[in-house]
């Protein structure tokens, strides 16, 4: 049996290859091509939701020093003014510093701005002898530090020859309604 290859043939061939590229290129652009397109749209998505799980862990990191923050100030700023605390913590300042508490008045506080409402203000002025300077710098040091917020308003203080140092501190310290 012999085969010849006439026209018929190479037009049927040349048909046959078209429609093998046109159905290879009309099959691309109907299924691969929608599958890149929805294959880089959930790329992109899964970028997004990767970002939003690293502000999500961020704002739970912020969330937790905020919460801790909260807490210190909870103890530096006490729901009431628990005023044997602060004698009690004002004691062991002068133990610490070296000096003489003669005298411990409370008055009334002043008004503090409407930026502060949730602050209640109490005056305290503290008279103490204190042998030196240093010691007295001290304790005026140590209330600046104090755990508790304490604001100094005014410091007065004079040498005395035969005890040292006599001062007066005025502080107002704090409590939350």
């Amino acid at each position: 049996m012999k085969i010849e290859w006439n026209r018929s043939y190479s037009i049927a061939l040349i048909v046959i290859v078209f429609v093998l590229i046109l159905g290879g290129v009309l099959g691309f652009y109907k299924y691969v091509n929608p599958t890149q397109k929805e294959l880089k749209q959930l790329e992109e998505e899964i970028v997004s939701q990767e970002k939003l799980i690293k502000e999500v862990k961020a704002n739970q990191k912020a969330i937790g020093e905020a919460t801790v923050r909260n807490e210190q100030l909870e103890k530096q700023l006490p729901k009431t003014l628990l005023v044997d605390q602060l004698l009690v913590e004002i004691e062991a300042l002068e133990e610490a510093s070296d000096i003489e508490i003669s005298k411990i008045v409370a008055s009334e506080a002043s008004v503090l701005p409407e930026s502060y409402p949730a602050l209640i203000p109490t005056n305290y002025s503290i008279e103490f002898n204190a042998g030196n300077y240093d010691a007295m710098y001290n304790f005026i040091d140590e209330l600046t530090n104090a755990e508790r917020i304490l604001e100094i308003g005014q410091l007065e203080y004079e040498q005395n020859s035969e005890s040292g140092m006599k001062a007066i501190v005025n502080i107002t310290a704090f409590s939350s309604e």
